[in-house]
């Protein structure tokens, strides 16, 4: 166990005791007790890694407890960093972690998507070096890949790789779920709620988390269309969590929080299993509940204030594990969305191949042609642009040469090797070209080689799923987070000492007034709320697109082929 020096102080040995929970039709319960279970929680990103980073952490984690929330989702990590002691403090309180496999240098690119060996094994070690802590709540495998009617065509992609994620923690005998975050667009709501919840079990998402903010400031339960969002998901068959909430008006005024009685009281429990409030600290965006000053000081804010007063109102109640039945009620899995050009253009049917290995690299080896370099991590932007290029003339001169690396959602048309890496995709073309024409250069980067392999069969070359080596630590020693004196109403002014939660107020109008952003009920919409780096790095605008060999291409600029294909082999640098 690796514990930075800087912390060796006092430790306490601590058994952990956290119950693990139960995900059952539509609700969440603890696994002991047997108590339905609703999240309180916040998105929490202050910096790059903030399980890793535990002197953060112990700043953190008495906040938490002063505010009374049992999770926090964490948008991105870094597994080559240790977690153990960053799990087992938050654990050791008592909070749960809600995590995405994502990060915005790997995920599904909504602009390009693509599901590859290259995601797949990188999502797979995100699962891996996680899945053993006990306050690990849940894996979010995509966060607003789709966030409005241009870029749809992205779902197949993300549906494919919570498919191939639960395969994963299925044969690793994990029991994590794995669910979905949804961006809350008026437009394409319907399509996306369904097209995570139907075809069959092993594709459908887990759980289903909104990121939603049409309730602004003091509004209600049918002006901000709450109503409706809880008559949508009446009858779902998996839990459905608000991911992120909390609508703000950037300018100055604070949020009041006045959705949070909704959210945990008896016309939504039933129904949501609670929710994240977006989010812990201050950003441009202007959504944070405290200001960081330093690794070991924050200043509160008035939404902070706000926050912890409404949750110390909730008394959610609901029903038990064992009392539970979730087969015999109405909930059902949903039926899949049909194309409609304009709005919804992925296919259910099939999804995207299973990205394997063995069967890429077998295929690669019996290739006459293909990249000099075999190293995604080598191919400089100039390699991507000749490649997009030569890939595009290819194709655009022959499409039989792109037969095999086709990826088409709309038609559900996905070539058998669409699943393999960028260089193995190119190097296929590459090599289709060759035989047609006897011509292996693409630009002075593909040079003809000798086939191995030749007469065996790549397809039934399935690759082997190895159980990973790391072992969970069923005690830990732990640096000490310090009590900290409470303030129960706001401060005019303190100084901010390290150690001591600050209430420095900051200048904020305490004028609460209807946000002119709240949405109708007849046709409820989220705020715009602006992404951070940390957040969300797939951030590209969308175009109507449809899926061409190494990524998306538009549908009426097939010819621009070359440039999008660069865009996409830049994108995986």
């Amino acid at each position: 166990m690796k514990i930075a020096a800087a912390f060796l102080l006092i430790f306490i040995q601590i058994s952990i005791g956290i119950n693990p929970l139960v995900f059952k039709g539509n609700k969440i319960f603890d696994s002991v007790t047997g108590n339905q279970w609703w999240a309180i929680g916040l998105d929490y990103q202050p910096n790059t890694d903030p399980i890793a980073n535990v002197a953060t952490l112990q700043r953190d984690i008495p906040y938490f407890k002063d505010l009374g929330i049992n999770c926090i989702r964490v948008y991105q990590t870094d597994i080559t960093l240790d977690h153990d002691v960053g799990m087992a403090l938050l654990e050791s309180e008592g909070i749960y972690v809600m995590l995405d496999v994502t990060t915005p240098s790997v995920t599904v690119n909504r602009a390009y998507p693509v599901w590859d060996t290259t995601l797949y094994e990188e999502f797979k070690k995100k699962i891996d070096a996680f899945q053993g802590y006990k306050n690990l709540m849940a894996f979010i495998a995509g966060n607003e890949v789709t966030n409005d009617p241009t870029t749809t065509a992205a779902s197949a992609f993300v549906k494919a790789s919570i498919r191939d994620v639960k395969a994963h923690v299925r044969e690793m005998n994990y029991t994590v779920p794995v669910g979905y975050a949804t961006a809350d667009d008026g437009i394409i709501r319907e399509y996306l709620q369904n097209y995570f919840d139907c075809n069959s079990k092993d594709e459908q998402a887990d759980f289903f988390g909104i990121n939603i903010y049409r309730w602004c400031y003091d509004s209600n339960f049918q002006l901000s269309g709450y109503d409706q969002l809880v008559n949508d998901f009446k009858n779902w068959d998996v839990p459905v969590i608000l991911t992120e909430y909390g609508c703000n008006d950037p300018t100055s005024k604070a949020r009041i929080f006045t959705e949070v009685a909704e959210i945990y009281g008896p016309r939504m429990t039933d129904t949501i299993s609670g929710g994240l409030v977006y989010e812990y600290h201050e950003e441009v965006n202007r959504y944070g509940l405290v200001n960081v000053i330093s690794d070991s000081s924050v200043e509160v804010r008035d939404d902070y204030f706000n926050f912890r007063s409404q949750i110390q109102m909730i008394k959610p109640t609901g029903t038990t594990l064992a009392a539970y039945n979730a087969t015999g009620s109405a909930l059902k899995m949903q039926n899949c969305p049909g194309i409609v050009d304009g709005k919804w253009e992925a296919a259910a049917v099939p999804l995207p191949p299973t990205p394997d290995l063995k069967i890429c690299a077998c295929v690669l080896s019996q290739l006459s042609c293909a990249m000099k370099k075999t190293d995604i991590r080598t191919i400089t932007d100039q390699d991507g642009i000749t490649i997009g290029q030569q890939v595009g003339n290819m194709c655009t001169e022959d499409p039989t040469h792109c037969a095999d690396i086709e990826a088409v959602p709309k038609t559900a048309l996905y070539g058998r090797y669409s699943m393999c890496n960028a260089i193995i995709r190119a190097s296929i073309v590459f090599n289709s070209y060759y035989e047609a024409t006897g011509e292996c250069t693409a630009g002075g980067l593909a040079t003809t080689k000798a086939p191995q392999n030749v007469g065996v069969n790549c397809d039934g070359q399935v690759q082997e799923q190895t159980k990973p080596t790391k072992v969970f630590p069923t005690s830990v020693d732990l640096p000490p987070v310090t009590t900290k004196t409470v303030p129960q109403t706001k401060a005019a002014s303190d100084t901010p000492t390290t150690g001591t939660i600050n209430t420095v107020k900051t200048q904020q109008t305490q004028q609460q007034t209807n946000n002119s952003t709240s949405a109708s009920s007849t046709s409820p919409s989220s705020t715009v709320r602006s992404s951070s780096s940390l957040r969300d790095g797939n951030t590209q605008t969308g175009a109507q697109t449809q899926s061409g060999p190494l990524g998306n291409s538009s549908v009426a600029l097939r010819s621009t082929l070359c440039v999008l294909l660069a865009c996409l082999l830049a994108s995986l640098l």
